[in-house]
């Protein structure tokens, strides 16, 4: 029986997963899929997935839920079994956020602090990536970073409406973006420069502030590991 039923191979999760390169651009009910692997007649692994996650209400509320209230659910297809299994999988990540719990206290205050965020990730330096690090009224992360888009070897587009959504549904009270160049060089390009304008004015109309555009270049990189653009574009005072 194929892993991903009636799932059409441009969106498969494994097969989503083998392309993009990196697991946080997969969404959640396709991460669920990964970890359920096999569908019920008439769903797919993923559909599954949606259900339970939607028996739930949040991902938060799922991830924090025993076993024995997986399974209460009555989600078809995640019996006593499959709930022990996801349970384990939620566990694991628990213990794993708190070793790093202590980086989620600490402020971002400057370009540095995103580019040590972003590094922690491990994304890969293939393609171009957009990140978002949404904080609290305190500058603390609310979530890790966000991949918002992902583009081929030398573009992306980053869009207001993806970016201000996810503020406004973890309740941001401010942000940074950051993302970048496969080729390398950190300097921020016309097109970065422009954009970030653009992000900035709808910022202000939305009254959640954009602390700094950051770029970020290659590791064997001769320049600079990064480039702040608000140093050059932003209001002075």
């Amino acid at each position: 029986m194929p892993i991903f039923k009636d799932i059409g191979k441009d969106v498969k999760p494994r097969e989503r997963l083998e392309k993009a390169g990196s697991i946080l651009e997969l969404s959640d009910e396709e991460l669920l899929g990964l970890l359920i692997r096999i569908g019920r007649r008439g769903k797919n692994a993923v559909e599954v997935g949606k259900e339970l996650k939607d028996a739930f209400g949040s991902v938060r509320n799922m991830v924090y839920a025993d076993w024995r209230q997986i399974a209460g659910k009555g989600v078809l297809g995640i019996g006593e079994v499959k709930s022990m299994e996801l349970a384990a999988a939620f566990e694991l990540g628990r213990r794993g956020a708190k070793l790093s719990a202590e980086d989620y206290q600490k402020p971002v205050e400057n370009a540095h602090d995103v580019f040590e965020h972003i590094r922690a990730l491990g994304v890969s330096d293939m393609q171009e990536h957009f990140f978002a690090l949404y904080l609290d009224p305190k500058k603390r992360l609310l979530c890790p970073p966000k991949v918002l888009t992902t583009g081929l070897v030398n573009a992306s587009l980053l869009h207001a409406r993806e970016l201000f959504r996810e503020a406004i549904q973890w309740g941001a009270t401010s942000l940074y973006v950051a993302h970048n160049h496969p080729s390398g060089d950190a300097t921020p390009s016309e097109e970065d420069i422009a954009m970030t304008k653009s992000l900035l004015e709808a910022s202000k109309v939305l009254g959640i502030p954009l602390r700094d555009h950051v770029v970020i270049g290659t590791e064997n990189s001769p320049g600079p590991a990064y480039a702040s653009i608000r140093e050059r574009i932003w209001p002075k005072g």
